[in-house]
């Protein structure tokens, strides 16, 4: 394997335990091969897990070379069948519930290649695997085009559809970062930031808060979305728990970067956040819809946006979809792509080769 200087052992994680035991040296294959650093850690990962995967359904591979040093990790698990007649396919250990963005396989630069061909044989020895899916990895990862040219040598079936994300770069100075945004927007900004001010804001530090907290952030998600017609991402328990098992540590760590917007002893906004070196990354928020008319969540973006520059955060990513919004307030498209394929399987074959002649069709007859 090109750059670990041995022929390669591959070992099966068998359960959540043992993954959580690999964390450090993960953390450190995660930062030498440059990925996202939050959705392909272990403090994400593994808690993720923890919240939404059953050990007997994780298809964890280490990599390892001649002395032991971690080579890869080929994070996923079996993504739960959606129907009968749905092709049965491995994902991304952190995905299925929409909240992984940016995933990518850890890997020793230099092994990208011999590691697609890696993770293809040994999904290709899974039991009743039909096909593998690749949510949200950054378009210019070296892995994706690695793994794609495997799969061109191996002639399997590949489908692609683009996906986005939104990130906002940041000046070392507030003000200049306000003169960047258009004359409309910033007016909106400055207006929202004197309306702060009429309450207070606040940014989580003390551990014995952090069950309220979620709570309102909970509550106020929640209410938001039931305005809508929707029910919010609340509602399923396993994320709750997941947030309950992920987020002490990450206070812990002083990584946690849970706001509010509090006026008149009520929670008007709020917005949790998580950092990595001068990257935030904004992961949830929730504000009162009674209040719409006012821009709760506006005026909190605005107030935290001043003090994450003024903290040294120099990136604020919005993470998956790039709309209008983000936009405005200064961000730039992450292009990305959802990429799945199918295992050498004469029903994966079938079944990919019908999608594409469905999307003919339908191209012809526009």
């Amino acid at each position: 394997m090109a750059g670990s200087g041995s022929v390669p052992t591959v070992e099966r994680v068998p359960d959540r335990r043992a993954l959580v035991a690999l964390a450090g040296p993960w953390r450190e294959l995660v930062a030498a091969c440059g990925i996202d650093p939050l959705c392909n850690g272990p403090d994400w990962v593994a808690s993720h897990a923890a919240a939404f995967t059953r050990d007997e359904d994780l298809v964890v591979h280490a990599v390892r070379d001649g002395s032991g040093d971690l080579v890869a990790l080929l994070p996923f698990k079996r993504e739960p069948r959606t129907s009968r007649l749905a092709l049965a396919r491995a994902q991304f250990l952190g995905d299925g519930s929409f909240d992984s963005d940016y995933n990518d396989v850890p890997c020793r630069p230099g092994s990208e290649r011999a590691v697609a061909a890696l993770l293809i044989d040994l999904l290709a020895r899974e039991r009743g695997l039909q096909a593998v899916v690749l949510a949200m990895v950054r378009r210019d990862s070296r892995f994706l085009a690695a793994l794609c040219a495997e799969l061109a040598a191996r002639d399997l079936p590949v489908r692609s559809r683009p996906a986005q994300g939104g990130a906002l770069e940041l000046p070392a100075d507030f003000e200049t970062y306000v003169a960047s945004l258009g004359s409309r927007m910033r007016s909106k900004v400055r207006q929202a930031l004197r309306r702060s001010e009429q309450g207070r804001v606040e940014w989580l530090v003390d551990a014995a808060d952090l069950p309220r907290w979620t709570a309102e952030l909970y509550d106020l998600h929640g209410r938001r979305w039931r305005a809508a017609g929707r029910s919010g991402s609340f509602v399923d328990a396993r994320r709750r728990s997941w947030y309950e098992q992920m987020l002490p540590a990450e206070l812990a760590g002083g990584t946690l970067a849970l706001c509010r917007l509090v006026r008149g002893g009520a929670t008007l906004a709020l917005q949790l956040g998580l950092l990595r070196g001068a990257t935030y990354y904004q992961v949830q928020e929730g504000y009162d819809p009674s209040l719409e008319d006012e821009r709760p969540g506006t005026q909190l973006r605005a107030a935290m946006v001043k003090d994450l520059v003024a903290r040294g955060v120099r990136r604020y990513d919005f993470m998956e979809g790039f709309t209008r919004h983000k936009a405005d307030w200064g961000a730039s498209e992450v292009a990305c792509v959802t990429l799945s394929f199918g295992l050498p399987r004469l029903v994966s074959r079938l079944v990919f080769a019908a999608k594409d002649f469905l999307d003919d069709y339908r191209a012809s007859s526009s």
